[in-house]
Parts: structure tokens; C-alpha cells; sequence
């Protein structure tokens, strides 16, 4: 994993005292590519954020809000993103509800919720990834995460 000051800096700053968290999100996700594309060439960047999410951020960016949704694989506006997602909207729910509803529904918590009652509700068992994942870098900063 290709992990600097800077790097750790920027996942505080995406994910606050989460911050193994959010790079767990980004390494399952990206591989820190920023680069990265996916679900047809939609979501791109270090935490592949849609541009839908993003133009939901518009009042926090202010009169570069549209250059930086068109830029959105921008490091600096995917942290930003995704700690609206984690800290500001859905810091409510548990950090397992949190990946699923990422990486399945996007914002729609009920969507989550009702894919929760399924018998397999992560069948690409991205939340037992992004945990084990999470579980090494904290090793590696020697923090106690839970």
C-alpha cells in the first residue's frame, strides 16, 4: 500500500479519528489509483464517489462546485465527499451499515436496510474486506480500532 504522511493526512481528513477507515474504503476501492474507474466509468477516484453525490455537495464548494464535480477524481474533493458521507450523514449507523450502504445503495438507507434482511446481504463481502483491511493498517499505526 502506498501510504505517506501526506496520504495519512488526507484520510484524517476524509474520515476524522476513522481515518483507518476511510483508508481501508480507499484501498478495497481503489487500490489508491486516483485514477481509478468504475461501475461503468461513473465513479472515479480514490473512494470512487459518484457525481451525483458530489452535486449534492454543491453548497459546501461553493462557486467551484462545478469544476471540482467535473474533477472529480480530485483527492482533496473525494476526502471532503466521503467525510460528508461518513462523518456529517450517516455517522448515526453503525461503521458495518456505513460500508454496506456505500459500496450497495450509495444514500439510500432503506435500500440497505431491506437488502440487510436478505440471507446473503453482502454477497461480494465488501464489508468483511474493508474490515480486514482496516484491521491490518491499524495494526501497522499500532491503534486499537474498533
Amino acid at each position: 500500500m502506498p501510504f505517506s504522511e501526506a496520504m495519512k493526512d488526507l484520510m484524517q481528513l476524509a474520515a476524522g479519528d476513522d481515518w483507518t477507515w476511510a483508508a481501508a474504503v480507499v484501498t478495497v476501492e481503489s487500490g489508491w489509483n486516483r485514477f481509478a474507474i468504475s461501475d461503468g466509468g461513473l465513479a472515479r477516484g480514490l473512494f470512487q464517489m459518484h457525481p451525483d453525490f458530489l452535486t449534492s455537495l454543491v453548497p459546501q464548494f461553493g462557486e467551484h462546485a462545478l469544476s471540482l464535480i467535473i474533477g472529480h477524481a480530485d483527492p482533496f474533493v473525494q476526502a471532503e465527499a466521503f467525510r460528508t458521507f461518513w462523518l456529517k450523514r450517516f455517522a448515526h449507523i453503525e461503521r458495518a451499515d456505513r460500508l454496506g450502504l456505500y459500496h450497495y445503495h450509495g444514500t439510500n438507507l432503506e435500500g440497505w436496510l431491506e437488502q440487510k434482511k436478505k440471507p446473503d446481504p453482502d454477497p461480494e463481502r465488501y464489508i468483511t474486506k474493508v474490515t480486514n483491511v482496516q484491521q491490518l493498517i491499524a495494526a501497522r499505526f499500532d491503534r486499537k480500532e474498533s
